[in-house]
């Protein structure tokens, strides 16, 4: 009988050792107090905001110098204070880093506070795989260099040239003997250097307490997780064993295993020069029961399962594997909304359970408002209402926003201006919305209707001469939409109490190829001045303008530039963070509000603070 192909899928280390968090959190409490609550003066700026938005993640061209200026500016400055100030934002912001400026915070880290790291590497794992355990501790070891051995292939070189080679063709033995001398030269050094590596970790390990709890916490993870995809792997084959012999029916074998295996060192050789990774290979070993032989028994039976196939035709490995190191994840917003659907269609008593505030944000609903209609047109009334009642200062603004036909299963302008129209309950303001257009114009919004069909009539807007060339600058738009508004003010007999408190113009991208996001900010906190100057002369305050766009398609954060007296908030780039603290915060969104945002997903929430 042909063995059935295996499925084998990479999982997390963090789902091998479930209990990190009850564990880090009873050891954090041994090891220091409490610690005490951090304020932050208005007149003084928030060091995390600094450290967070001085981010390369932040600027699309980052060129090498520009790395290792930041990684200095990093380590120097932005880590010291901003540790002073909120140690635990601090941790998190670190994990936020990409990788050149993380391994160098990693590396501070356990200068300064290495018990902080070494508790946290099962974060770390989850996060950026467990290759990222590993390069932290080849880093550290890399920061010690070795002796410099005086005997070294130049020195060879030099003294080869001295000598006269007198041949037919003394150039050509000469570049030969070069050739040769240069190779084993290199190979001996290389050699050399390899054992001082290995020696000088020995050393380390035996004099620096830090190096050596890092270490051996590097060696738990790994044992943890061998031990683990081991047991699943015997799992597997006695199934395999049991279909064999007909006890089973045949069913699709899965296999779920860390990839600890595949960055695990290797044993290291007796013949040859001992390597760094050696001590870390030997700790491994000796957390196994006596008898198992490490390599043999572990490791290769694991790389078997990992190894690739040998060609795309092929439908497993020759040992009867298909590893997909990234398999498919079912979308979890997918499978709520499923859910949610199938209950409302079989009449469940069970729909009210499944409704949870904030669990899906209005761009994530109205992706699937065709396919899951009723649980959409739900979850919409059910977030209509839940923000009507907190009675915030959502429910007296007004819209600015351009729908894109094309991106609008992609954009979060669209539904979030369709949401705040929603939430706005005073004449002659309710329910209105005004297109970004290069002709803006204030529509109102059926309430009759349905999800679908208000969609549809926002998607009417779009004029056909979007892209043309002539297409008015940021500026002139701005203009246009406050004379709108002080029109239908003054037309309308509006009190100056219910003129509405702000703006929000939601854009997904420039209507203008040539602006800048520098020519947007110096317009419009000049020409503010002059809209200020028109209220004020028919009796009204101006209204707060807020201008939030994905910055041309880049989906980067940018610091918001606040003006206080100008009543101007300029702000970059979209999140799913961002707009649930955008609508926790009833439309407040500054840089700690940006920064809480970024570092609130549940891959942070398993950090600690240790020393």
């Amino acid at each position: 009988m042909q063995r059935a192909v295996v499925q084998v899928n990479s999982i997390s280390a963090l789902k091998v050792c479930p209990n990190h968090a009850g564990k880090i959190t009873q050891l954090t409490r041994k090891l220091i107090p409490p610690l005490p609550p951090t304020t932050s003066s208005p007149q003084l700026p928030n060091p995390c905001v600094d450290l967070y938005f001085r981010s390369p993640v932040e600027e699309p061209y980052f060129d090498s110098r520009s790395i290792s200026e930041y990684q200095q500016t990093l380590v120097q400055k932005l880590l010291p204070q901003a540790w002073s100030h909120d140690p635990l934002t601090t941790l998190k912001l670190i994990f936020h880093l990409p990788d050149e400026p993380f391994y160098a915070a990693a590396v501070w880290l356990h200068h300064n506070h290495p018990k902080t790291l070494a508790c946290n590497l099962l974060p770390i794992a989850d996060n950026g795989g467990i290759a990222s355990v590993f390069e932290i501790l080849s880093r550290l070891d890399a920061g010690h260099s070795v002796d410099d051995y005086p005997w070294t292939w130049t020195r060879m070189l030099y003294n080869i040239s001295r000598q006269q080679n007198f041949c037919a063709n003394p150039f050509v033995f000469r570049s030969s003997r070069v050739e040769t001398t240069k190779k084993k030269a290199s190979a001996l050094l290389k050699r050399r250097k390899t054992i001082a590596m290995a020696n000088k970790v020995a050393e380390r390990y035996d004099r620096d307490p830090h190096y050596r709890f890092l270490h051996d916490r590097v060696s738990d993870l790994i044992a943890e997780c061998l031990k683990y995809d081991i047991q699943e792997l015997n799992k597997l084959k006695h199934k395999q064993q049991q279909q064999q012999q007909g006890e089973e029916g045949q069913e699709v074998l899965e296999l779920k295993i860390t990839s600890a295996a595949s960055y695990c060192p290797s044993r290291p050789n007796s013949s040859k020069a001992p390597r760094p990774t050696g001590l870390l290979y030997e700790s491994i070993a000796r957390k196994f029961p006596l008898g198992i032989r490490l390599r043999k028994e572990v490791l290769v039976p694991l790389r078997q399962a990992m190894a690739s196939r040998k060609s795309v035709q092929d439908d497993a490995n020759p040992w009867g594997y298909d590893y997909h190191p990234f398999p498919r994840t079912e979308c979890p917003i997918f499978k709520y909304m499923l859910e949610l659907n199938e209950a409302i269609a079989a009449k469940s008593k069970s729909v009210p359970e499944l409704i949870e505030t904030g669990a899906v944000l209005p761009h994530q609903i109205l992706r699937y408002a065709w396919k899951f209609e009723q649980a959409a047109e739900l979850l919409w009334e059910r977030m209509v209402e839940d923000l009507h009642q907190k009675q915030g200062k959502l429910n007296n603004c007004l819209v600015v926003c351009n729908v894109d036909k094309s991106s609008w299963f992609c954009s979060e302008a669209g539904p979030l201006g369709l949401l705040v129209s929603q939430l706005n309950s005073q004449d002659p303001w309710k329910g209105k919305v005004v297109s970004y257009t290069r002709n803006p114009r204030m529509h109102l919004i059926p309430p009759a209707k349905d999800l679908r069909s208000k969609c549809k009539f926002m998607e009417s807007w779009e004029e056909d001469d979007w892209w043309d060339k002539d297409w008015e600058k940021e500026v002139d738009v701005v203009k246009v939409v406050f004379d709108l508004i002080l029109e239908v003010a003054v037309k309308e007999n509006v009190k100056p109490e219910q003129m509405i408190n702000k703006v929000f113009m939601f854009k997904e991208k420039y209507g203008h190829k040539d602006l800048t996001w520098s020519g947007i900010r110096s317009s419009i906190f000049c020409d503010y001045k002059e809209i200020q100057r028109r209220f004020e002369a028919k009796g009204y305050k101006v209204p707060h303008l807020m201008i939030w766009s994905r910055n041309d398609g880049i989906n980067s954060l940018g610091l918001p530039e606040c003006s206080a007296e100008q009543g101007v908030t300029l702000l970059r780039g979209f999140s799913d963070n961002l707009v649930k603290s955008f609508l926790d915060n009833d439309g407040e969104v500054g840089p700690e509000e940006i920064m809480e945002a970024a570092i609130s997903n549940e891959k942070y929430q398993a950090l600690a603070v240790v020393d």
